[in-house]
């Protein structure tokens, strides 16, 4: 699990308007930012980015959060993964904290996904080669 801290200091250090501007053209608004909404279809804007209290709101929508929040619903991930992604867009350093039984390696699924494409290519390559595995095959 990732630790409280490096989640407060991600939190603390990526500012809401860079995650969010990538995927919706804002325009400032006061204090704040509005744009379309980037979960529904509408012509009127009613999509707010806070900076100063670190979230947004969709009023169309309902969906309101922090930056976690808004990866997980943009681009469909689990919060771990979110974190992760926004971690590495912004180049921050992950903490894990320690357990008991086993350490979790920071990104273990990106090189599970790595490994289980070797292992792919490998039986493929096995699977379609010309000689007395691959016939049996």
């Amino acid at each position: 699990m990732i630790t409280r801290d490096c989640l407060d200091k991600i939190k603390n250090s990526v500012d809401i308007y860079d995650v969010v501007s990538p995927y919706v053209t804002l325009k400032r608004c006061g204090v704040n930012w509005r744009g379309l909404s980037p979960f529904n279809q509408e012509k009127t804007p009613s999509f707010f980015v806070m900076p100063a209290k670190k979230m947004f709101r969709c009023f169309s929508s309902g969906n309101a959060g922090d930056i976690f929040r808004f990866v997980q619903l943009k681009e469909n991930v689990s919060f771990s993964d979110a974190v992760e992604m926004i971690a590495e867009r912004f180049n921050i350093p992950l903490e894990f904290e320690k357990s008991a039984t086993f350490e979790i390696k920071p990104y273990a699924k990106k090189t599970l996904f790595e490994l289980h494409g070797l292992v792919c290519d490998f039986f493929v390559n096995n699977f379609h080669a010309n000689n007395v595995c691959g016939e049996k095959i």
